[in-house]
């Protein structure tokens, strides 16, 4: 008897150690976890140009996200099919401005600051459900974006350096 009640208890400890490593699929209503983000891609055919500024504002020391730019069908196809890659722009980035630097007026009356830092992707995926961005930029380490489109908007989370901004709203802009 007292080999059966130990053996029990070695089988259901077996069992509860397996439980807790072994992956299990999504429940309802839960989603997976997205595989791991690697080159570029997005939806053929959709335009999601713009500009996205977050809601609430997003702070990291003295630099602010000025907003998360989504650009045209064309510059994507470009992008992806290498014929354009610049040092400055690519179709999905993020830049940041330095509140501390200074500070100018265009011609449309908004301030602008003198200093600010686009933080160009590694790797990204923008399709409606699923959008995805992964860069790196000396001031601010590595940066990674996870979201959806939604109506008239774009929400996820961001995390810079080790800080994440979860439950962020982008109000997407179409530009001047």
């Amino acid at each position: 008897m007292r080999k059966r009640t130990v053996a029990l208890f070695i089988l259901a400890a077996i069992a509860a150690i397996w439980l807790l490593f072994v992956p299990r699929p999504a429940a309802e209503g839960e989603r997976a976890a997205p595989p791991p983000l690697e080159g570029f891609a997005h939806a053929p055919g959709r335009d999601f140009f713009g500009y996205y500024f977050a809601e609430p504002p997003v702070r990291i020391g003295d630099l602010r996200l000025h907003h998360l730019h989504i650009g045209s069908p064309r510059e994507f196809g470009l992008f992806e099919g290498g014929g354009e890659r610049l040092a400055t722009y690519a179709p999905l980035m993020l830049q940041f401005d330095d509140e501390t630097s200074a500070r100018g007026v265009n011609e449309l009356g908004q301030t602008w600051y003198e200093v600010s830092h686009r933080v160009l992707p590694s790797a990204y995926r923008v399709f409606p459900d699923d959008v995805r961005f992964a860069g790196t930029h000396d001031a601010l380490g590595p940066v990674g974006f996870t979201g959806r489109f939604g109506q008239g908007s774009l929400a996820g989370t961001l995390t810079v350096g080790g800080e994440t901004f979860a439950g962020l709203t982008f109000r997407h802009h179409a530009g001047d």
